[in-house]
This record gives C-alpha cells, sequence and structure tokens, in this order.
C-alpha cells in the first residue's frame, strides 16, 4: 500500500511540473537531412536538462526526504533506501556515464 501512495505522489508532482514544461511557443522547423534530429534532440535535450537541473534536484530531495519519513515510521527496508540512492545517483551521473563510454557523443548543449 505504501509503494502506491510514492507513486501517487510522484505522479502528482509530475503533473504539476509538466504543464510548464509544455508551454507552447512558435518555433521554425529545420529542414534538411538534421531536421527530425534537430527536433526530437532539442526535445529531448530539454527534458535531460529538467530533470538534471532545478527540477530534478527538487525530486531527488523529496524522494530523500520521503525516504526519511518513512525510516522514521519504520517503514523503509535497506533495499530501498539503496534503490533510491542509486536511482539519484544514476540520474545524475548519466550524462558523464554516456561521455565515457561514447567519446564521440556530443550531448546537449542547453
Amino acid at each position: 500500500m505504501n509503494k502506491h501512495w510514492f507513486t501517487l505522489g510522484i505522479l502528482a508532482l509530475l503533473v504539476t511540473i509538466l504543464p510548464e514544461m509544455a508551454s507552447a511557443t512558435t518555433v521554425t522547423p529545420p529542414t534538411g537531412n538534421n531536421a527530425l534530429n534537430a527536433v526530437v534532440g532539442g526535445g529531448l535535450c530539454n527534458v535531460i536538462s529538467n530533470l538534471t537541473g532545478n527540477v530534478g534536484a527538487a525530486i531527488a530531495t523529496l524522494a530523500v526526504f520521503i525516504l526519511g519519513v518513512g525510516a522514521f515510521f519504520g517503514k523503509v527496508n535497506w533495499g530501498l533506501a539503496v534503490m533510491v540512492a542509486v536511482g539519484i545517483a544514476a540520474i545524475f551521473g548519466a550524462a558523464s556515464i554516456v561521455g565515457t563510454v561514447d567519446q564521440s557523443a556530443g550531448g546537449c548543449t542547453t
């Protein structure tokens, strides 16, 4: 039952954040061979910059806070604590991991 409340809380947080991310602006679509790469890549880079910026830090802080409250009430096991820590490390370290594996990857420049 606790997992359902945690999932519901994360989904409520995402629904609150998503309208800000979906703000519509007029963009002239690029032409040529790299049109799809520019449009899709730009959108994905925006998502990545949001998740690794202030939004990601806030979500990670909330996850640690919720984990602390669960530990206070004795409802958290070590497996969940390790999963949260590994998840936070993976989110914020993903760009450097990809850069290490693929040296030719340009990455997001935003």
